[in-house]
C-alpha cells in the first residue's frame, strides 16, 4: 500500500509540474491577425462580404492581449 501511495504523488507531482510548464507555454491557436495589407486588400475588393466593419488591429495591441493571458504565441 505504501508503495501505491508513493507512486501516486510521484504522478500527481509530475502531472503539477506538466501543467505548470504548459500554463506557461499556451499557444493560442484561434488568434484574428489583420494586418494592413490583409484591410487593404479587403478595402480594395469592396470590403468585408458580410457588412462588418473592419476592427482596428496592431501587432503592439495583440501582443499585449496575449500578454494578458499569459499566450506565449498565436498561430
Amino acid at each position: 500500500m505504501h508503495a501505491a501511495m508513493s507512486l501516486l504523488c510521484k504522478y500527481l507531482a509530475l502531472a503539477a509540474t506538466f501543467t505548470s510548464v504548459l500554463a506557461a507555454q499556451r499557444i493560442d491557436t484561434h488568434i484574428h491577425a489583420l494586418p494592413p495589407a490583409y484591410i487593404k486588400a479587403l478595402e480594395a475588393a469592396g470590403g468585408d462580404p458580410s457588412g462588418y466593419p473592419s476592427p482596428d488591429w496592431t501587432l503592439d495591441a495583440a501582443i499585449h492581449s496575449m500578454n494578458l493571458v499569459g499566450t506565449s504565441v498565436g498561430e
